[in-house]
């Protein structure tokens, strides 16, 4: 998703749910192409904004740090930015275990990973700020819209499955129907031949039959 406030600052916030071991370059790409594209042809760099990128990682990616949230400036080796130009933030939910959750930010990292195991009868204290009740209102008519569409293609399953059914059965009868006919037609052409040939065996012997009477005459 993105975004711009008020003072034309930009956001970007991505969720990742494949996390694989080469995914800094392009984080920071994405980051660097945001900002770049501020500037169209003939603008003055004093137009530039910060570019701030959040990043939620559903899997590990540093596997040798501890820390779940991460923040990345440009800053030279005491700490002095070079521009203050906006941030990356990467925070990954498989270490976050914060108890108990105490701001904003922690809410809604904790939504995100447990949203779906909770009750939204029951919701815990941390949940009953209006915008975390509104944002589990949400998720659950998403829920629910998913429900309905799971059990739509059910339905649907259903009917394509009566169809192939029908339309296989539909083949397999006039296939047998095309073959009966078939042997109903090689029957009756066997039944003529046998009948012309039983024609032509009397006519064969009816003439043997006028034949000897003459020659006894």
């Amino acid at each position: 998703m993105k975004a711009r406030d008020a003072a034309r600052r930009i956001f970007q916030i991505e969720i990742q749910l494949l996390v694989f071991a080469s995914l800094a370059p392009p984080i920071l790409y994405t980051w660097a192409d945001l900002f770049s594209q501020q500037l169209q042809s003939g603008a003055d760099y004093r137009a530039l904004q910060p570019v701030y990128a959040i990043w939620i990682l559903d899997a590990t990616l540093f596997r040798d740090r501890p820390e779940y949230a991460h923040r990345y400036r440009l800053r030279d080796d005491r700490g002095r930015p070079l521009v203050d130009h906006g941030t990356i933030r990467l925070f990954e939910l498989s270490k976050f275990d914060v108890e108990p959750v105490e701001n904003d930010a922690e809410r809604w990292l904790k939504f995100l990973k447990d949203g779906e195991t909770l009750d939204p009868t029951r919701l815990p204290a941390w949940m009953q700020p209006p915008i975390m009740r509104s944002a589990m209102s949400t998720l659950n008519a998403f829920s629910e819209k998913e429900r309905d569409y799971h059990r739509y293609q059910s339905r649907q399953e259903a009917l394509r499955m009566q169809r192939a059914v029908a339309y296989e059965f539909e083949e397999r009868r006039a296939a047998e129907q095309a073959a009966l006919q078939a042997a109903e037609a090689a029957l009756q052409a066997e039944e003529a031949a046998l009948r012309e040939k039983e024609a032509a065996l009397a006519e064969i012997a009816r003439l043997k039959a006028l034949l000897d009477e003459r020659t006894k005459r």
